[in-house]
């Protein structure tokens, strides 16, 4: 299965009502947590359901509306069948321009502060049960760069002189409203394992979020069980997330 026959499947899913075990649907979902761009556009995919789902709740509903539908079900039924497929392409047509309404708004409304941004990362880190998943795994950091820089990640990350000596294990890229997140993933030396992550960088360019610290200082936070140290140096803004003896011990 490619992404754009995976695409084609998820369109029809539905979140929180599509089981996500069904056969239908189970393949094209197991690509997309594999395939980050599929994932992303699952991501808008879902919102716009959500969007559409809420609004025609708040639709109201007329009075004998029920009884209009019943009564007019057989005349509908037996519709020539090219009549069928106009009114089945007028409403997909209604559909798109319905989304294509919803959706501006939708994103426009979206939080988009350093503290949403914090919490997203956070929860990225503890929802893969501290092993999220990375799109390359290896403990050479040139590699990393490379890595990032190639498929629209920041490459160009300065890291502090302590973290500098922890091996890193990884890297992923990202997206958070629409700005692009890169991951660095390190194990600190408390995991034998050398390729064990316990340590998760998230950089972010410094003008996608408003209010992050401000150059020179460093925030320490704790959310979902988790430490972060949080601090801007030139054009990014990081946020270190792990345990808190783990983290600590690098600055």
């Amino acid at each position: 299965m490619n992404r754009q026959q995976a695409q084609e499947i998820l369109l029809l899913y539905r979140p929180g009502i599509a089981d996500a075990q069904d056969p239908d649907f189970a393949d094209a979902l197991a690509l997309a947590e594999k395939d980050a761009d599929l994932r992303r556009w699952l991501h808008d995919q879902s919102l716009v359901q959500n969007a559409l789902r809420e609004k025609f709740r708040k639709i109201p509903i007329p009075e004998g509306l029920k009884e209009q539908i019943l009564s007019e079900r057989k005349a509908h039924t037996s519709l020539p069948l090219k009549r069928k497929l106009v009114l089945s392409a007028v409403c997909g047509v209604c559909v798109l321009l319905l989304v294509a309404a919803i959706l501006p708004r939708l994103r426009s409304h979206e939080d988009k502060s350093f503290a949403n941004f914090h919490n997203r990362m956070v929860r990225t880190v503890a929802r893969e049960g501290l092993y999220p998943r990375m799109e390359l795994e290896t403990n050479d950091l040139a590699q990393i760069r490379q890595y990032l820089a190639q498929h629209q990640g920041h490459g160009d990350y300065v890291l502090p002189v302590a973290l500098q000596k922890a091996t890193s294990t990884g890297c992923a890229t990202l997206e958070w409203q629409g700005k692009r997140v890169s991951m660095v993933c390190f194990n600190s030396g408390k995991n034998p394992a050398p390729n064990q992550s316990d340590l998760f960088l998230f950089i972010i360019n410094r003008a996608d979020l408003p209010k992050a610290p401000p150059p020179g200082a460093l925030s320490f936070a704790q959310a979902n069980r988790l430490a972060t140290a949080s601090w801007t140096y030139g054009d990014k803004t990081y946020v270190l997330a792990g345990d808190e003896a783990s983290l600590r011990k690098f600055f």
